[in-house]
């Protein structure tokens, strides 16, 4: 049996002993990656650790830390709590308000891991109040989380940039992240809104939720966060403007979302928004170890020449319409049972290079399907259990549960009506 043959065993083998042992998958990787890549490719142990991604710690790092204070002093919630109260007189629009504000939060910078933390209580008490099903309060916050996630300000949008460059599409990955943008965000909303039509979302109550002034802290991270997205945003719309102008292309090309969340994180800290320790408590960093732990494991995949079976083993036996429906399915099964950033996607998206040359498929069509097939639905066995911690009753959060995991499934055949009927791109 050759080395790259059994690499892809390993893989499996890794996301088999982190589900059965609930011990975190990315170690399993570290492990395999030294293992193979010293005694079968004969690597040194510093070259095996120099296949841990640092853009993809520094992205999460950075975003996820500078938004800790905003989460954790209230600015965040404060602001979605004015927001539902706006569109109190339309009760009808409440869970797309919520699935919208989810996706808004997620884009700014958070990312999909926070809004599931700190929103999931506030939505599923609106659910209460209003007798929304608790279904479509669990697809607001997951769905509308990974819909809006994607802008390149956002934390999960710096991670996906990063894995479609070092898949091999390093010259378009900014081009096809916005592509992918737009392919998930319709395919969740596709989704949540088949979810909302099936359990009635039209007939939820009116409602609204206690607000308070904003604090003098709040009110100055407010500033802050208004302040951060402006000098990511600002130089770049410029260069539009001035594209003859060296010294504004410099600044935009300078203005780096990770740097600069770094820059407001410490200013946080000297304005005294909020506690360092809890900011830094806000970090997924098992996340942060699963998504590079494996990524090691698939950086020596790729050089023991296991990505190259695989994908001459696809090519050479389906369609493109074929490969749609493959990946889709395979991300999604593989999603049951592990987490769609730190394996499905640093597993897959290396093998889709050579299967695009080979068979003509759309490589953002094929990227987009694995993100949907993988986060659609979200497995509470994965990451998206987070979301169902603002459910009080027991019995109520086993329900919805079980309903998370069929959806998976159900997502499964929508997503790729999507892929083939052309409206991903």
């Amino acid at each position: 049996m050759s080395v790259s043959v059994l690499i892809l065993i390993a893989i499996v083998v890794s996301v088999a002993l982190g589900y059965l042992l609930k011990i975190n998958t990315g170690l399993f990787g570290m492990i395999f990656a030294y293992l193979f890549g010293v005694f079968a490719l004969g690597m040194t142990p510093g070259e095996v650790t120099g296949t841990f991604s640092l853009p993809l710690f520094f992205t999460i790092f950075s975003i996820i830390f500078f938004y800790g204070f905003a989460i954790n002093n209230g600015t965040l919630e404060q602001i979605s709590r004015r927001v539902i109260n706006a569109f109190g007189k339309f009760p009808w629009a409440l869970p797309f308000i919520c699935y919208f504000l989810c996706a808004f939060i997620s884009g700014i910078g958070p990312g999909p891991w926070a809004v599931f933390a700190f929103m999931s209580p506030l939505v599923f008490q609106i659910a209460k109040d209003t007798k929304m099903h608790s279904l479509i309060a669990a697809e607001a916050v997951i769905g509308g989380g990974v819909a809006g996630a994607l802008t390149p300000f956002g934390s999960l949008g710096g991670v996906t940039k990063n894995l479609i460059a070092s898949s091999g599409f390093e010259d378009k990955a900014a081009e096809y992240t916005n592509t992918l943008l737009l392919n998930t965000f319709i395919g969740f909303t596709v989704i949540f809104t088949i979810v909302y039509i099936i359990f009635k979302g039209y007939k939820v109550g009116s409602t609204r939720v206690e607000v308070e002034p904003f604090t003098k802290v709040q009110k100055k991270n407010m500033w802050l966060i208004v302040a951060m997205l402006a000098l990511c945003i600002i130089p770049a719309a410029l260069t539009k403007v001035f594209p003859d102008s060296a010294a504004i292309a410099m600044i935009a090309k300078a203005a780096d979302v990770n740097y600069i969340s770094i820059i407001g994180a410490v200013l946080a800290i000297f304005l005294k928004l909020g506690d360092e320790k809890a900011a830094l408590n806000r970090v997924p960093w098992g996340t942060i170890i699963m998504l590079c732990g494996m990524g090691m494991l698939v950086a020596v995949a790729v050089k023991g020449g296991a990505v190259e079976l695989l994908s001459g083993l696809i090519s050479d036996n389906i369609s493109p319409t074929g490969s749609y429906v493959l990946f889709t399915i395979v991300s999604g099964v593989m999603s049951m049972f592990t987490s769609t950033v730190g394996v499905v996607m640093p597993a897959l998206y290396p093998v889709i290079p050579a299967v695009v040359e080979n068979i003509g498929a759309s490589a953002t069509v094929l990227l987009s399907v694995i993100l949907l097939g993988a986060a659609t639905g979200v497995s509470p066995l994965a990451s998206g259990g987070i979301a169902l911690a603002g459910i009080q009753d027991e019995a109520e959060k086993s329900k919805v549960y079980n309903q998370l995991f069929l959806l998976s499934f159900i997502s499964l055949p929508i997503i790729i009506v999507l892929a083939i009927s052309g409206i991903l791109r």
